[in-house]
């Protein structure tokens, strides 16, 4: 797992140090070096290719496509990473010197783990998905290939630890069932794959596990129930110490379910994989803040704010308290939906007991918000 990040000079990140634990959110404003980040460790999981930053996990050009726009003649950007193992991992990338200070390693990324990395841009929702004929890689780029993978490894065992934890499960323990069970728990849904005789494609269907069920095509049960599953996938290949990179978790899903798979990533993250999701879900960062307040001593999971000052990226390393609370709020930090409520309690009738004036000046504390909030809901 990665300890700790530091990067210098790599697109708006000027300088900047993260130190990460198993389950890590990334949020912030648009633009403001989220995705900035993800590709600084995906460059990292390149280093074994001949072009690093023009690999199987991503493609950013040229040099002078990834450096910062502020750094003087002969600067480099530059990417750190501390392992849990006490590895230190360097990478640096110059206008001039193209990609130096690299030592090319006889072995996988960060010493035999894998990372995998679900992208934003994600494979569309087909009835039939393409086999991965070449085999060059797992999944391919976009998600291409995740249920050619799954086919070839669906008899897959786990260990009985693995498992456990997942209610009284009495199907087999393989990879088949696992999916499935998380599948169900947050679609309603299981599915199959197979291959289509004499061509190269696979077909996916759905059904509701009841006698008489019918099956349905991925495009008949919504985006939604696709897009977990890819993740779902993707995500139970890993191996303990596995890093998991997910951009926009919550695409195309409803608020519960958006609370239900950050369950599933922490669930994840116990079991000694280590999660990086960059996402704009509020509903993944109040799930982040209701685990704190059922145990105010679980460091397990980290926040991070970014935002753009002066044109280079900061991070915030948001503190929650032991009820879950905020104790570094910052703007623009999911306060969305409380700048719209104080506009609404503006619009109360004048004979209420409100304090108009107050809400108006924004001079109430969260306690005041909450029982306004708790007041008007009642109206």
């Amino acid at each position: 797992m990665i300890d700790r990040v530091e990067i210098k000079n790599f697109k708006s990140i000027r300088d900047m140090e993260l130190n990460f634990t198993n389950f890590n959110l990334i949020t912030g404003t648009n633009s403001s070096g989220k995705s900035s980040l993800i590709q600084s460790l995906l460059v990292m999981s390149q280093r074994n290719e001949d072009d690093i930053l023009n690999g199987k996990a991503i493609s950013l050009g040229t040099p002078i496509n990834i450096i910062n726009e502020g750094v003087g003649k002969g600067e480099s950007a530059k990417i750190s990473l501390y392992m849990e193992d006490g590895t230190e991992l360097e990478c640096s990338v110059s206008a001039e010197e193209q990609v130096g200070n690299r030592e090319r390693e006889t072995r996988s990324f960060f010493y035999e783990k894998d990372v995998f990395y679900i992208s934003a841009n994600r494979a569309s929702v087909m009835d039939t998905y393409p086999k991965n004929i070449e085999h060059n890689q797992k999944i391919g780029k976009n998600g291409s290939y995740t249920f050619d993978y799954f086919l070839e490894n669906k008899d897959k065992k786990f260990s009985e630890k693995y498992y456990e934890d997942l209610l009284p499960f009495n199907e087999k323990p393989i990879y088949e069932s696992i999916v499935n069970y998380w599948l169900k728990k947050l679609t309603g849904y299981i599915f199959d794959v197979e291959h289509i005789v004499d061509t190269n494609v696979i077909r996916v269907l759905f059904n509701k596990e009841f006698e008489y069920s019918i099956k349905y095509r991925p495009q008949h049960v919504g985006t939604g129930v696709s897009y977990i599953l890819e993740q779902l996938i993707i995500s139970l290949l890993s191996k303990e110490g596995d890093i998991i990179i997910v951009e926009n978790p919550e695409l195309h899903l409803h608020p519960k379910a958006q609370n239900e798979l950050a369950e599933f990533y922490f669930w994840l993250s116990k079991h000694n994989r280590q999660i990086i999701i960059e996402t704009h879900s509020d509903h993944f960062f109040n799930a982040v803040r209701v685990t704190k307040s059922q145990d105010p001593t679980d460091n397990s999971k980290k926040v991070y704010f970014f935002y753009q000052e002066d044109g280079n990226t900061t991070s915030i390393n948001i503190e929650m308290g032991k009820f879950g609370t905020i104790e570094n709020m910052q703007e623009e930090l999911f306060d969305q939906f409380s700048k719209d409520l104080r506009k609404m309690l503006l619009n109360v009738e004048d004979d209420s007991t409100f304090d108009h004036q107050a809400v108006e000046e924004d001079t109430l504390s969260d306690e005041e918000f909450a029982l306004l909030n708790k007041e008007f809901e009642e109206l």
